[in-house]
């Protein structure tokens, strides 16, 4: 500011040396005003562009978590899954034949695999005699 003082001050006094009128002088002023003004706005816009890229930025980061977060549990659930699946649509399937075979399939209660509680708690509920 003090050096801008001391310019605008050397120019005045230039100007008047050499001649130049007054109304030179003011639009001058007037241009180193808007000069400033226009420092001032950009200074104010590049705070902005720089608050928006880092909002940006966090979003971008918010994004590939919200993505990892859904994809890596499909991939794993892609690979591991299928063998799990596999085995319980077995017993599932084993199940629903006994159930609608009436027992038939079963020669006998040991064919089952059935623990010694397993098998109380069946004769318990009327399944087995």
């Amino acid at each position: 500011m003090i050096q801008e003082k001391k310019s605008e001050k050397k120019v005045s006094l230039n100007q008047e040396k050499s001649g130049v009128p007054q109304k030179h002088n003011s639009e001058e002023n007037k241009i180193i005003e808007l000069l400033e003004e226009n420092l001032k706005v950009s200074k104010e816009i590049l705070w902005f562009n720089k608050r928006t890229a880092h909002w940006i930025f966090w979003q971008k980061v918010k994004g590939w978590f919200y993505f990892l977060i859904i994809v890596v549990p499909i991939v794993l659930a892609a690979f591991y899954l299928p063998p799990i699946l596999k085995d319980l649509y077995g017993e599932y399937q084993e199940l629903w034949q006994m159930i609608f075979s009436g027992g038939e399939s079963v020669q006998s209660i040991n064919d089952l695999n059935l623990t010694g509680e397993q098998i109380k708690a069946l004769k318990g509920s009327g399944i087995l005699k």
